[in-house]
C-alpha cells in the first residue's frame, strides 16, 4: 500500500525521487573545479614552456655571429631585380596619384638631405637621385648589415611615388620603343635639373642607341588623358626611379643589361666624386 501524506489541504502519496541511473557508455561525471583548476594549470605550464623556448631561439640568434644574416634576405626577398624599388608595373599596389600637370613637377619626390656625400654603405650611394629604396631595418636600428647594406641608410623625406593601376595598364600597353619615347625626354630633364648631366650621359647614350635600332613607335599610342596622367607621375619622381621603373617594364635585352651596369658605375662615380 502506498504511503498517504497530507499536504497543502490535498491528500498526497509519498513518492521518493527518482535517480538518473548513468548509461554504461558514459564516462563518470568530473568534478568541475579540480577538473578545471588542473586543465589551465596545465594549459599555462604549456604557454610557460613555449615562451622559454623562443626567448632561447631570440637570444641564441641574436648573440650568434655565424647565423645568415636575415635582414638581407627578407628585403632581398622583397624584390628580383633592383629596378623593382619602385613598383612592379604588373603587381596590385595602389597609389593616391591624381591627375596633374607638368607644371606641378616642384612637388618632387626626394629632397635633399644634409649628409648626402657621407653616405658609408653602397646602397646609399647617389642619395637622394639614385640610391637604393630605404632600409627597413636600418630604420628602427635593427640592421645587421651595417657599412655593407644595399639599401639606403640617409633620410628620406617622402615615399617613392608608385603608379596606380590606371598608370601600370598604360605602361603595359606600351612596346620598349614607345617607353623609350616616352621616358628619354623626362630622364634628360631632370638629369639636367639635378644637375649630374656629365653622369648621366652614359647610361642616356645607351639607351638612345637602343632607340635608333628600333621601328618608329606605333602612331597614337599614347596620347590624350593616359599620356598626360602617366606623364603626371613621371614628372615628379626622382632620375633613379625613372631609370628603375623603365628598365622593370624592358625585356631583358643587351641594351637593358648594359644600362643597368652603367647604373650602378653612376652611383658609384657620384659617391667617389662627391
Amino acid at each position: 500500500m502506498l504511503p498517504l501524506c497530507y499536504r497543502r489541504t490535498f491528500i498526497d502519496i509519498e513518492v521518493e525521487p527518482m535517480k538518473l541511473l548513468r548509461c554504461n557508455s558514459v564516462p563518470a561525471a568530473r568534478r568541475a573545479g579540480e577538473d578545471e583548476d588542473a586543465q589551465v594549470s596545465k594549459d599555462l605550464a604549456s604557454v610557460y614552456k613555449r615562451m622559454e623556448e623562443w626567448r632561447s631561439e631570440i637570444c641564441s640568434a641574436t648573440t650568434s655571429s655565424d647565423l645568415p644574416v636575415s635582414g638581407s634576405e627578407i628585403q632581398n626577398s622583397e624584390e628580383a631585380t633592383a629596378e623593382e624599388e619602385v613598383a612592379d608595373a604588373s603587381g596590385c599596389g595602389t597609389s593616391d596619384e591624381t591627375l596633374v600637370s607638368p607644371t606641378q613637377a616642384e612637388d618632387h619626390e626626394v629632397v635633399i638631405d644634409e649628409g648626402v656625400h657621407q653616405a658609408a654603405n653602397p646602397g646609399s650611394y647617389g642619395h637622394p637621385e639614385v640610391c637604393r629604396k630605404p632600409c627597413i631595418f636600418f630604420q628602427v636600428g635593427q640592421c645587421e648589415n651595417g657599412d655593407s647594406c644595399g639599401y639606403c641608410h640617409l633620410r628620406h623625406e617622402k615615399r617613392p611615388r608608385l603608379p596606380d593601376r590606371r598608370q601600370r595598364s598604360v605602361l603595359r600597353k606600351l612596346n620598349k620603343s614607345e617607353l623609350l619615347q616616352t621616358f628619354l625626354p623626362i630622364l634628360w630633364s631632370e638629369a639636367r635639373r639635378a644637375g649630374m648631366v656629365q653622369e648621366a650621359e652614359h647610361v642616356l647614350e645607351i639607351l638612345e642607341a637602343a632607340l635608333s635600332t628600333m621601328g618608329a613607335p606605333r602612331a597614337a599610342k599614347l596620347v590624350g588623358d593616359d599620356a598626360e596622367y602617366l606623364k603626371g607621375l613621371l614628372l615628379r619622381m626622382s632620375f633613379g626611379s625613372l631609370m628603375a621603373m623603365l628598365l622593370h617594364n624592358m625585356q631583358p635585352g643587351v641594351f637593358v643589361d648594359a644600362a643597368r651596369r652603367e647604373m650602378e658605375e653612376m652611383r658609384r662615380s657620384i659617391q667617389l666624386n662627391a
